[in-house]
């Protein structure tokens, strides 16, 4: 079960932390559940705008929001999300869990 709300991070039933599993759980026929309580994290923003070598803005271009991750003791870096810049150079990537970024152009 996964509960959504507009400016907000996405969230699993007894899910700890963003991207971690939730639990699942079962209903016979005909039972009914009314406790469940689910308490939302604010999501956060990032914006910016994408200049070139000679300052002009980078229309098109991708930008991805990267996180560092452990992989078999490995550091690594995973894109959470991705935007593409206006014809301004401009990008905001939304909806994200609270943390650490790394921003990427591609």
């Amino acid at each position: 079960m996964k509960v959504r709300r507009n400016g907000y991070v996405e969230q699993e039933l007894n899910q700890k932390k963003p991207g971690d599993p939730g639990a699942t759980f079962t209903l016979r026929p005909g039972q009914r559940i009314s406790d469940l309580t689910f308490t939302l994290g604010r999501a956060a923003v990032i914006t910016g705008k994408l200049y070139d070598e000679d300052g002009e803005p980078m229309a098109d271009a991708l930008v991805r929001a990267m996180r560092q991750v452990y992989t078999d003791g490995r550091k690594n870096f995973t894109a959470t999300q991705e935007q593409q810049t206006n014809d301004l150079g401009e990008f905001r990537i939304f909806g994200l869990a609270p943390g650490r970024y790394y921003i990427r152009q591609n």
